[in-house]
């Protein structure tokens, strides 16, 4: 299923062809090497789950602010790869859900309290801080890779 196009460089055209057992194959996909396979595949994922029998309604708790999450890389095996969790990932999932009839609903804030029940505060000092810490670090870029 070698594509020749992008998300990176802009993907506005149709879906490739995909067959729905695609989706039963995913796992042979290389997750990180190959982004654009990995939506592919979540876009067959959804299309198959849109020909089944849905069952009962789920409650899918989402926030628009995914689409925020959009980053270009991270460092994986000493290397810097392609970063499967785009924004082009969660409209795909959140699509398929709403498609499938599911209950969308947005997620709300529950403040600091659940965050502090499983991490230490020096843990969650380093969530808040890191962005703005980022220059203290040379030749670092526009993405703090994990």
């Amino acid at each position: 299923m070698d594509l020749p196009w992008s998300l990176a460089a802009g993907f506005s055209g149709a879906w490739p062809k995909v067959e729905a057992d695609d989706c039963d194959k995913r796992k042979s996909i290389p997750f990180a090497d190959r982004p654009v396979q990995t939506i592919v595949s979540a876009k067959a994922c959804a299309d198959k789950a849109n020909h089944l029998d849905p069952g009962p309604a789920l409650l899918v708790f989402h926030s628009p602010a995914s689409r925020l999450h959009d980053p270009s890389g991270y460092f994986r095996r000493g290397q810097v790869v392609s970063h499967p969790e785009q924004a082009t990932r969660y409209a795909i999932l959140r699509d398929a859900a709403e498609a499938a009839g599911h209950d969308l609903r947005g997620a709300a804030d529950h403040g600091i309290e659940p965050l502090r029940a499983v991490h230490s505060d020096s843990h969650l000092h380093l969530f808040r801080t890191a962005w703005d810490r980022k220059g203290e670090l040379p030749g670092i870029g526009e993405e703090i890779l994990t």
